[in-house]
This record gives C-alpha cells, sequence and structure tokens, in this order.
C-alpha cells in the first residue's frame, strides 16, 4: 500500500517537473523575444532623440511641412484602366497577320 502511495506521488512529481521545464523553455523564448525587442526600442530611441529623428517622426504623424515647402499630391484617375489583356498564342498571330496587310 505504502509503495503504492509512493509510486503515485512520483509519477505526479515528476509530471509536474515536465511540465515547470517546459514552462522554463517558454520563457527562455519569450526572454530573448523580449531582448530583441527591447534592442529595437532602444535604436528607435536614440533616433528619436537626433535632430532629424524628431522631425521625422513630427512630419510623419502630423502631415506637416516647413515653410516654403509644397505638397505635391498624385491621384489615380478612375477612368485610367491600366488592365493587360491576355491573348492566346492564335489571337496574337492572326493580330500580326492583320497588322501587315
Amino acid at each position: 500500500m505504502v509503495s503504492l502511495f509512493l509510486l503515485v506521488k512520483t509519477a505526479k512529481i515528476f509530471t509536474k517537473s515536465r511540465e515547470a521545464l517546459a514552462r522554463g523553455e517558454s520563457v527562455s523564448i519569450d526572454i530573448v523575444e523580449l531582448e530583441g525587442r527591447k534592442s529595437l526600442l532602444e535604436s528607435e530611441l536614440s533616433r528619436l532623440e537626433t535632430e532629424s529623428g524628431k522631425e521625422e517622426a513630427v512630419r510623419k504623424e502630423f502631415d506637416i511641412a516647413k515653410p516654403g515647402e509644397k505638397v505635391l499630391v498624385i491621384v489615380k484617375n478612375p477612368n485610367d484602366d491600366f488592365t493587360i489583356e491576355e491573348k492566346g498564342f492564335f489571337r496574337r498571330t492572326w493580330e500580326n497577320i492583320k497588322k501587315r496587310f
């Protein structure tokens, strides 16, 4: 009876140790990802501490220009249709023949 009790407890301890190892690996992966994110954020922060970085961030966020600068807006004409029609071998051949005569 005691040996059965010890066997069950040992099995539970073994299961919990496996779960703890799996969680430890998951935490290790999370730490690596977070360290990468931290280095990206630190580089972004150092870029934003420069004058050109601040100017770029303000221009991007608020869509502003310096005095004297002009804004160029390119608008696609909805009436323009730039689709390319795929033609088969025989249609291309026939059109080439028609062009020559």
